[in-house]
């Protein structure tokens, strides 16, 4: 189906979810607004009700994706997002990953980079809200979890949990809110170094480095 933001091309038998789709377009022009960047050209959109029927489709018959099979990947170059779940029409983490791209650089750490989509996007078809929960109890059950060794060594996605998806959205939210455009376009031009990420965040939030991990739990949720 065209429609002025992109065409969205649907599996058979789908039931197209037009409010959804509606909603999703008008989120792909406020973000480019949000981050003062040029209305975003035609996106095209395929997905399926699962994310392994989605891969297969495009010829990657053993592509791991782990056990949930609720998700997406992207083409930013040719302006293609790929999604595989049941109302995908919302799916918006994928094309933040499109809209966003001239934000971020072969410097920027491939976890803040998904930490941003996550917050603006969502991740595994749940939006940045629904995803803290989980991420609080992980964080909870893990006192010994750092900002540093969340970048050094992430855990695995577990369901729609993805800690260091999760954990680098509420940073980067938190960078947002405190310094603005500049600050978080500071941690994305950090590099890849964990220590040098969490020294810039730090020192965008205009605290100590050794503050930023207390603070940045009590962004999470955990008490």
């Amino acid at each position: 189906m065209q429609t002025n933001r992109g065409v969205a091309r649907l599996p058979p038998g789908h039931r197209f979810g037009r409010q959804r789709a509606r909603a999703t377009a008008a989120f792909v022009d406020t973000l480019a607004r949000a981050f003062g960047l040029p209305k975003p050209a035609p996106i095209t959109y395929y997905f399926t009700d699962d994310l392994g029927e989605t891969l297969r489709a495009l010829g990657l018959e053993f592509f791991p994706y782990g056990s949930d099979p609720v998700g997406g990947r992207s083409n930013v170059f040719a302006r293609h997002a790929y999604a595989g779940l049941a109302d995908a029409e919302g799916y918006r983490h994928e094309l933040a990953h499109i809209v966003l791209a001239p934000e971020v650089s072969g410097r920027t750490s491939g976890l803040v980079a998904e930490g941003l989509m996550t917050w603006t996007g969502g991740s595994a078809g749940l939006d940045y809200a629904k995803l803290l929960p989980g991420l609080a109890r992980h964080l909870s059950d893990h006192p010994e979890l750092t900002l540093q060794s969340l970048l050094e060594n992430p855990p695995p996605r577990v369901g729609t949990l993805d800690v260091g998806y999760a954990g680098l959205a509420v940073l980067c939210k938190l960078v947002f809110d405190r310094s603005g455009l500049a600050g978080l376009r500071a941690l994305l031009s950090a590099g890849r170094d964990p220590s040098t990420i969490v020294t810039t965040a730090a020192k965008s939030l205009g605290i100590p480095p050794a503050e930023l991990d207390s603070l940045w739990r009590r962004q999470c949720g955990v008490p």
